[in-house]
């Protein structure tokens, strides 16, 4: 159903040697081994460890590499997992970093293994399109406060369950459950109630 990847990670494997321009080290080697060294065994594993479909640690072992020495070949190999792992919106933002690498800009087989597996990720993010009253609410997808403000909110999601909190103060707080499906399109629209003011209980005056 889905154009295997592997072949990409093991060919972008060999893509430090196009790197250029590295960022400055600050890690220490430890155990006589320098951080390079480190970080090519981590990217190693992480191919290992994807070639087994153990995605989440491959993406532990990418990450914990990049941390040490960025590579062309190890931010691909990010973006390659979180797609693997049903998380292609941050799979696009870590493509973003690999597309702007200046080893990849200067390399056409990278550059067109960056827009094939792009195209994959975008395939898989799913999109709901929120027409929300008030137009100064804010939208919180899983606690986290999303960007944007007006009267429509274009939001792209994993896969998956997500809960939707819209809340503005003065109004009644609206809470909704939804499953994303991959590649999905939907649209709804939230009016929020205003709240009814609180009226004070009366009290009942006794003559004297």
């Amino acid at each position: 159903r889905m154009v295997r990847l592997l072949y990409f990670v093991s060919a972008l494997s060999i893509a430090c040697c196009l790197l250029a321009v590295q960022s400055p080290l600050t890690a220490a080697a430890q155990g006589g081994e320098t951080p390079h060294e480190r970080a090519r065994e981590l990217s190693n594993e992480g191919v290992a460890l994807g070639k087994l479909e153990r995605w989440a640690e491959a993406l532990s072992a990418f990450r914990e590499s990049a941390e040490l020495v960025p590579r062309a070949s190890t931010s691909y190999n990010i973006a390659n997992a979180l797609y693997r792992l049903e998380r292609p919106v941050e799979g696009l933002e870590e493509l973003d970093k690999f597309e702007a690498m200046s080893e990849v800009l200067i390399n056409t087989a990278a550059r067109e293994r960056g827009v094939t597996l792009r195209r994959l990720l975008e395939s898989a993010v799913a999109e709901i399109r929120l027409a929300i009253t008030p137009a100064g609410a804010n939208v919180f997808i899983d606690g986290r406060l999303t960007a944007g403000t007006g009267p429509v909110r274009e939001i792209r999601l994993n896969p998956g369950p997500h809960s939707i909190r819209i809340a503005h103060e003065g109004y009644e707080t609206s809470l909704r459950e939804i499953r994303a499906q991959r590649g999905s399109r939907q649209a709804q629209t939230i009016a929020l109630q205003p709240l009814t003011p609180s009226v004070p209980p009366a009290v009942a005056l006794s003559k004297a």
